[in-house]
C-alpha cells in the first residue's frame, strides 16, 4: 500500500551530481573531478585522494560487464532491494551503485511487476537505511 504521506520523486530524473569518493566535494564551481581509470565509476579530486581511498574502493573497483547490467536492469524493486542488501552485507561490490540506481529508477518510474501490497517505500527505505548504517560502520573501521 502506498503511503500518502511519502512524497514520490518526480518522473524526470535530475542530472547526476558527481562527488569525490574520498572527500565528498561536489563537482562544479571550478571543481573538476577525475574518474577512476580502472572502473570508471568513482570520482576523485586528484591522485592523492584516490590513493588514500584505495583501501575502501579496491573491493568495488572493476567494470560491470553488460551481462550483469542487463540482469540488474530487469530486476523488480524487491529483487533489486534484496540483491543490494546481500551485496552490502558482504561489504559492497562493483554492482552496488548500479543496484542503488535501479532501486531509485523503480521508485521514480514505478515497478510494474510489484503487487500494490508489496510496494512499501517506507519499509524498503528503513531496511536500506539500517543496512547502510551497518555497512558504513564497517567501512569507517577500516
Amino acid at each position: 500500500i502506498r503511503s500518502s504521506f511519502l512524497s514520490m520523486p518526480s518522473k524526470s530524473s535530475p542530472a547526476p551530481v558527481r562527488v569525490c569518493y574520498a572527500t565528498f566535494v561536489k563537482e562544479g564551481d571550478g571543481v573538476q573531478l577525475m574518474r577512476c581509470a580502472r572502473c570508471s565509476n568513482a570520482y576523485y579530486l586528484g591522485a592523492a585522494e584516490q590513493k588514500r581511498h584505495w583501501k575502501v574502493h579496491k573491493k568495488t573497483c572493476r567494470p560491470v560487464d553488460q551481462g550483469e547490467r542487463d540482469r540488474i536492469s530487469r530486476m523488480t524493486l524487491n529483487q533489486a532491494e534484496a540483491a543490494l542488501e546481500a551485496t552490502l552485507q558482504r561489504g559492497g561490490d562493483a554492482t552496488t551503485a548500479l543496484l542503488m540506481q535501479t532501486i531509485r529508477d523503480r521508485f521514480v518510474h514505478g515497478d510494474d511487476d510489484a503487487a500494490e501490497d508489496d510496494y512499501d517505500p517506507g519499509d524498503i527505505g528503513l531496511r536500506m537505511h539500517r543496512q547502510l548504517r551497518t555497512t558504513s560502520s564497517f567501512i569507517l573501521s577500516l
